[in-house]
């Protein structure tokens, strides 16, 4: 099947031109004068390129990108400026507003085509990357929602069939599993979500690279703060002792907000009771590593190797996804560094995000 490619020129015979050049080279074409009659074409016939003029009448090329970025249906259609070689400051605007190229005037045909098939054939694995994790989802939601459901259920019904014989300390025995239940059910729920949502956003499914020039400060205030707000955190038996170096990082802070929150949320889950946990942050040469050491199931041998999706790690009767550090894993390399895990079966567990520093 024929890919569809959008061009949109306010000149006549500049538009034509690269019209003819992609028809002859077996794309099928649209074509619009203008941002306003291209975000209708949009609508009607979801291109898979867009090339794009920038200044034209009535609605521009950065309106016609932020309409395009802004719609559900379309933010993952790759978008491409044309733009005059000299004209530096476009370009560098382009890209910081999430365009996914820029091709200059005058051009050749040659390298148009090129650029082209470099771009659909990415948004083609990008595609196929993307589907294997649904396919991935669509295998283990079943199983992670089923658990805590025939608790839910269960309880529930015997609640509602026999209220009048049950004493008060049963029912309330009862209420407490559904909610112990619902609980891990809806932490399940926006665990899947997190991760699609990474997914989607970290694998360029939508343009959205003005992420990779955001910063963010590291204190030990931000990460005490963020572990205060897990959810085992009131509730915990265990020892904490920070050590944070303050520094500023490339990554963007919900990100950056993102892994802390994962990785505290492992360290109480998979510690031994009454343990010390260790919190500690170290600016190096090159980054920033922020690491996170507890005492408790550790690895068996090859899992560290392994950290795919869904591949439980530690004890796989533990309550969970399983997708934490795939999360945080897919989250530092975005951003330039890292994750790395060093652990000792029943012993020692160190997991360390490596970030780029914004002062390097």
């Amino acid at each position: 099947m024929k890919n569809t490619l959008l061009v949109v020129e306010d000149e006549y015979d500049v538009r034509e031109n690269i019209a003819e050049i992609l028809t002859e080279n077996s794309y099928k074409v649209i074509k619009a004068s203008n941002g306003k009659e291209a975000a209708d074409k949009i609508i009607m016939e979801a291109p898979d390129l867009i090339i794009s003029d920038i200044m034209m009448p009535e609605m521009n090329g950065f309106q016609l990108l932020e309409f395009v970025q802004n719609s559900r249906n379309f933010a993952h259609i790759p978008f491409v400026f044309l733009t005059a070689k000299s004209s530096i400051q476009e370009i560098r605007n382009g890209m910081l507003k999430g365009a996914d190229d820029y091709f200059p005037k005058p051009f050749k045909a040659f390298e148009l085509l090129e650029m082209i098939r470099i771009k659909l054939k990415k948004q083609e694995l990008i595609k196929g990357q993307f589907n294997k994790i649904k396919e991935s989802i669509a295998l283990s939601v079943p199983h992670e929602l089923r658990t805590p459901l025939t608790p839910i259920l269960g309880y529930s019904e015997m609640i509602a069939d026999d209220a009048k014989s049950l004493t008060v300390g049963e029912i309330e025995k009862m209420a407490t599993a559904i909610m112990t239940s619902g609980m891990r059910l809806h932490r399940t729920v926006e665990k899947f979500i997190l991760f699609t949502n990474v997914q989607y956003e970290l694998n360029e499914i939508i343009n959205n690279k003005s992420l990779k020039f955001n910063t963010t400060e590291c204190t030990e205030a931000i990460v005490l703060k963020t572990v205060k707000g897990e959810n085992n955190f009131n509730n915990s038996t265990h020892k904490l002792e920070f050590k944070i170096e303050e520094s500023r990082l490339k990554i963007d802070e919900s990100y950056f907000n993102i892994c802390i929150k994962e990785l505290v949320e492992n360290a109480f889950k998979f510690s031994f009771p009454n343990t010390l946990i260790k919190i500690t942050g170290e600016n190096k040469i090159n980054n920033y590593e922020l690491s996170f050491e507890n005492t408790g199931g550790g690895f068996a041998e090859g899992q560290i190797e392994g950290i795919n999706i869904f591949n439980k790690q530690f004890d796989p009767t533990m309550p969970g996804s399983g997708l934490g550090l795939p999360i945080v894993k897919k989250i530092a390399e975005y951003f330039g560094g890292r994750l790395e895990v060093v652990s000792e079966s029943q012993g020692t567990t160190r997991v360390t995000i490596q970030v780029p520093r914004a002062d390097e």
